[in-house]
């Protein structure tokens, strides 16, 4: 008893305590039986969600806005006339310089690339034609051999 007191409860406030009747108390329905039917479900058509549809994803919208920007861009672009000169820095015209002289270094070397390949192919077909030939040959050959040994 003396734990009690300590908490501060004491006896007669313990026995003076009414627990509430259960009428008083919010006690849910029991669960159906096996043999009872279920409360049914409203079905997909009356409930106002849509099917999910695949046809555009959100990324397609973010790339079709995206494209209508930068069409968009470009048509202002192209509608620009120049009326006055433009300037440019002479570092950042000598930097274009040089990048458009290695642009043409890379292209003439790519040039150069295709004519030896071409050259390649060239000197492999000369090599399959004379091989054909040879094979060609061969073949003659072997027939008139065979007509001289087993006859007509």
């Amino acid at each position: 008893m003396g734990l009690l007191n300590f908490f501060g409860v004491s006896k007669s406030k313990k026995e003076s305590f009414d627990f509430p009747e259960r009428d008083e108390l919010d006690i849910p329905p029991a669960p159906p039986s096996v043999g009872e039917e279920l409360e049914s479900f409203p079905s997909a058509q009356s409930t106002r969600l849509s099917p999910l549809s695949f046809d555009e994803s959100p990324v397609d919208e973010v790339e079709d806005e995206a494209v209508k920007v930068v069409r968009e861009g470009l048509q202002e672009r192209e509608s620009l006339e120049l009326t006055k000169p433009i300037f440019v820095r002479y570092k950042y015209y000598k930097a274009m310089l040089d990048e458009v002289g290695q642009l043409k270094i890379i292209l003439k070397e790519a040039e150069d690339t295709l004519d030896r390949m071409e050259d390649f192919k060239e000197d492999e077909d000369k090599e399959f034609a004379k091989w054909r030939r040879e094979l060609d040959d061969l073949q003659r050959k072997l027939i008139y051999v065979d007509k001289t040994l087993f006859g007509k």
